[in-house]
């Protein structure tokens, strides 16, 4: 008897545990639970793919970056005739870097937005009235200001003749 109680006893203990977790055992007293038990796996060790880092070929160009200037600039500033009278048509064009979204000339007298024809292309063109009276002849000092759209401005002062 005594070897059938060590026999089911061994059994028992060998027995995998079905009860849940938490559930009160009944071949212990009713105090003590029952605690899951961890077992442990080995870890599995995961390598990542290398891709492999193709070598340049004559096929294949770099890509480059322009930097772009800092803040905006004027390259040129041409107005025909050099000399205006009563009567000329006038054409001013300017010349800016791409990054310029408008281009305003101004006199002490007047402020006149030229027309964008192209990334950094500016132009306008007017005609002078014949009747200018000739408290108005004289030598002025044309301010061209390039506004970028970051607020950036450049200006460059030319002179004109008015006669």
């Amino acid at each position: 008897m005594l070897a059938a109680a060590l026999f089911l006893s061994l059994a028992a203990c060998s027995a995998p545990v079905t009860h849940p977790a938490n559930a009160v055992s009944n071949t212990v007293s009713n105090a003590v639970r029952a605690t899951p038990y961890a077992t442990a796996t080995p870890k599995a060790t995961v390598r990542k793919p290398v891709a492999a880092t193709p070598a340049p070929s004559a096929a294949t160009p770099a890509a480059t970056s322009v930097p772009s200037p800092a803040t905006p600039q004027i390259y040129s500033v041409s107005a025909t005739p050099a000399v205006v009278r009563g009567g000329d048509s006038v054409v001013w064009d300017v010349r800016t870097t791409p990054d310029v979204v408008s281009v305003v000339a101004r006199t002490p007298l007047y402020s006149l937005p030229l027309n964008k024809v192209a990334p950094g292309h500016f132009v306008l063109s007017f005609a002078v009235p014949n009747n200018v009276p000739f408290f108005f002849h004289g030598n002025y000092h044309l301010d061209v200001a390039a506004n970028s759209s970051t607020g950036d401005t450049a200006h460059r002062v030319v002179s004109l003749t008015f006669e």
